[in-house]
């Protein structure tokens, strides 16, 4: 296990790497501020799929999965982006600077119009260790109106440009 490369607050934000169950290295991403992990360190984790996971563990890792792509085109904002997932898992951690104005971005996304089949949640076995997710989220899945309102659109366009032929 490596720490983040970046510090926010006197605290180690954004991804880590670690290996869990002696695969590859993989980029995780705590949802715990208040359980702390020493690095380097192991624990054992339970790897939870997204169907394994309560309504609000499922929506609450859609969201921070939603933050932390956020912070690719956001790179100066890593330190408010994983606050703000602190806070959509626990309310009652510190909300700095802009924090809120992201856990208010995250909370306006639909969490069931994203593919979330890679995202998983590692749960500890133990109660004295952090949460992480990993993963990345799929693209937005089109809602079924925005695809009524393309094949509408299309079928216009064929009208349109059939009736213009015709004169």
């Amino acid at each position: 296990t490596a720490l983040p490369a970046d510090t926010y607050s006197g605290y180690y934000v954004g991804p880590r790497q670690g290996i869990f169950n002696g695969g590859p290295v993989t980029d995780f991403t705590c949802v715990d501020f208040f359980v702390t992990t020493y690095v380097p360190g192991s624990f054992l984790v339970e790897e939870k799929s997204m169907s394994e996971l309560s309504t609000s563990d499922r929506d609450n890792t859609i969201r921070s999965a939603w933050l932390l792509q956020q912070a690719v085109s956001n790179p100066g904002e890593i330190g408010p982006i994983q606050f703000a997932i602190w806070n959509l898992w626990d309310p009652a951690a510190p909300d700095p600077d802009t924090t809120s104005s992201w856990v208010a971005a995250a909370l306006a996304i639909n969490p069931g119009a994203f593919d979330a089949s890679s995202l998983h949640l590692m749960v500890p076995t133990a109660s004295l260790n952090q949460r992480f997710f990993e993963g990345s989220l799929g693209s937005p899945v089109p809602e079924p109106a925005t695809l009524s309102l393309i094949a509408l659109g299309l079928i216009a366009m064929a009208y349109l440009s059939r009736r213009a032929m015709r004169e």
